[in-house]
């Protein structure tokens, strides 16, 4: 019937069919061979084309695939997808996350293959590390971790956390609810791995082993920690900005303005901005402004704050 149209209704069983339809797809002798060609000739010498070729490829096969479970064979249908990927009851199915691991291996082996191996556990990796003399050292090592927030299937502008190399997911979960001031992470936030277009969601007590880098589900972020008089109401907040942009220096106003066009001229962020307008500008022109002025928001969130801007 029609429910099964609607992006918002999937459940584990039909994801987790997806993602065996997607496996048979990429396991394809001929779709490996064009990926490898792909990343032996591409990877280093072009990345942008490489990045733009992989996406064509992949697509090849998903535009066949999503179809047959609900979602549109296009760039469109891909992203409403990834969206699936990240509601709770998905990222927390334990056959999704199986079938979605495998997935990434067969897309993304050849990059950062070593983070893929587990470190052995805790106290071994350590003694082998760390000198005999200094066990204690070792026990309290940080480690730095970059955790990028996924809202809505878009990326927001990771965050770098300190914690112990022995830290386990949820450690790492309250170093970043303490960092922004949301509990809301603890309670609802779920830590993942992102490789290109697939997640695959980690439980709470498993170690963060080798991972460096990782994604954060399921919370919306506040855009700066809360101050201690309680928020501002939206409006009002408005208007604070423009107050507080009056008593902006002019070198402090210059060097916002840099700050921001630095942002913007970011690869990363104009290959979003294209890939808006590529996407929705004629098809669905409302759509594109609420997305473009979300994508605006991540450059925007992380410059502002720090020249006492909402």
């Amino acid at each position: 019937g029609h429910a099964d149209w609607e992006p918002r209704r999937h459940t584990p069983e039909q994801i987790a069919a997806m993602q065996r339809d997607l496996i048979a797809g990429f396991s394809e002798p001929d779709f490996q061979r064009a990926l490898k060609d792909m990343q032996r000739t591409l990877a280093k010498s072009d990345p942008k084309k490489f990045h733009f070729e992989r996406s064509k490829l992949f697509l090849a096969v998903q535009s066949v695939v999503l179809p047959k479970h609900g979602f549109e064979g296009s760039p469109k249908g891909v992203f409403e997808m990834l969206r699936q990927f990240e509601q709770r009851h998905i990222a927390d199915d334990e056959e999704c996350q199986k079938l979605g691991a495998y997935l990434q291996y067969l897309l993304y082996a050849e990059e950062e293959p070593d983070e893929f191996p587990e470190e052995p556990s805790g106290d071994v990796a350590l003694q082998s590390k760390a000198g005999v003399d200094e066990p204690k050292d070792a026990a309290t090592r940080r480690v730095t971790v970059k955790v990028t927030p996924l809202v809505d299937g878009m990326e927001l502008p990771e965050i770098i956390v300190k914690v112990p190399t022995q830290a386990l997911m949820r450690d790492v979960k309250a170093a970043l609810a303490e960092q922004l001031g949301s509990d809301a992470i603890v309670r609802q936030g779920r830590l993942g791995r992102k490789q290109g277009e697939i997640v695959t969601g980690f439980q709470d007590k498993e170690k963060l082993g080798s991972r460096r880098k990782l994604v954060l589900l399921g919370v919306d972020l506040p855009s700066k920690p809360p101050a201690s008089n309680g928020t501002v109401v939206n409006e009002g907040s408005k208007k604070l900005a423009l107050e507080e942009a009056k008593k902006l220096t002019l070198e402090e106003a210059l060097s916002l303005q840099r700050e921001l066009v630095h942002g913007f001229s970011q690869e990363d962020f104009q290959q979003k901005l294209r890939h808006l307008r590529r996407t929705w500008a004629t098809s669905d022109p409302t759509r594109f402004r609420f997305e473009q002025t979300k994508l605006f928001l991540t450059v925007q969130g992380v410059v502002l704050p720090s020249y006492g801007l909402e």
